[in-house]
């Protein structure tokens, strides 16, 4: 029974070596965290970003704010002169003539178009009576006229026909065609209409907005030279933008208080390789075993002296 002893011995062993391995495991990841702590270090980053960020708006991006809104309001003055200009040398009189001409055309085409639609619906109308009227002839009793229970051939050149039914029908296809294609040829006259309609009041508006520039004194040249003022101003401001956009990325990368945040943050990497390196020495194949031998010898039962062999 000896073996079954030194199983019942092993197994004890081995529960007892796992539940205290893993109480020792968690005191060792305790004590690393001691050994390389990083409360402080965390701490002090929190700081160096916020102080960092402090930096960054007071020196940067407030004047960086303050010089975009300059620029956008020059820039939008550029703008409207450019409007004024293009306002000023445009042939208004000439733009004008064409378009009522192109109306005067459109509107002569929308009277085509509509009679072509009702030409059509007259079509239809002509086909769906003939259809109708077939129809009733073949029900009809009226002597002579009516052909209800006679035979009514498929086709035949002056009697009637299944034939005249026929082609009633082809006519009434035609004419739906008819009428969708009238339709959508008159929808395009009245898109035409309604863009041209819209340039005549954007022309009548751009017309009144150049007699109000001139009766302001404002004329081609004066606009040209307000404009060209306005550009070494427009050309500065989008310059410092660039360059206080170059100097922010340079403070918030390689800048004091950037350069504390880095060493930081790597005090804080090598704290967390230390303790992982502990941990891994923990977990080496050579420790656990040493510790295992260490729970053997520990939880080993000594033998009774009594029964030692003389």
């Amino acid at each position: 029974m000896n073996w079954l002893a030194d199983l019942l011995t092993s197994a004890r062993n081995e529960f007892c070596f796992r539940l205290n391995d893993r109480q020792a495991r968690r005191k060792e990841m305790s004590d690393a965290e001691s050994a390389f702590p990083t409360d402080d270090l965390e701490a002090a980053l929190s700081d160096a970003h916020e102080r960092l960020g402090v930096e960054l708006e007071r020196r940067f991006d407030a004047p960086m704010r303050a010089n975009r809104a300059s620029l956008a309001v020059l820039s939008a003055r550029a703008v409207a002169l450019e409007a004024d200009h293009a306002i000023l040398v445009r042939d208004h009189k000439g733009e004008l003539d064409n378009a009522y001409a192109d109306l005067d055309e459109l509107k002569a085409k929308m009277v085509a178009a509509k009679r072509a639609v009702n030409e059509a619906y007259d079509e239809m109308k002509d086909a769906k009576a003939r259809i109708s009227s077939w129809h009733n002839r073949s029900k009809s009793r009226i002597p002579i006229y009516g052909k209800r229970g006679k035979p009514i051939p498929e086709r035949s050149l002056f009697f009637f026909s299944h034939s005249d039914l026929e082609s009633a029908k082809r006519d009434a296809d035609q004419a739906s065609r008819a009428i969708e294609d009238a339709k959508r040829a008159r929808d395009r006259v009245f898109t035409e209409l309604s863009e041209c309609g819209d340039l005549i009041a954007e022309l009548k508006q751009s017309r009144t907005r150049r007699r109000e520039l001139i009766a302001a004194g404002q004329t081609r040249t004066k606009v040209l030279e307000d404009y060209a003022a306005l550009q070494p101003e427009i050309n500065r401001l989008a310059g410092a933008e660039e360059r206080m956009q170059k100097l922010r990325d340079e403070c918030a990368t390689t800048g004091t208080i950037a350069s504390e945040v880095i060493s930081i943050l790597e005090s804080i990497r090598v704290a967390h390789v230390q303790r992982t390196e502990r941990l891994r020495a923990f977990d080496s194949a050579d420790a656990r075993a040493a510790r295992r031998s260490s729970s053997a010898d520990h939880n080993a039962i000594p033998k009774n002296p009594g029964l030692n062999p003389k």
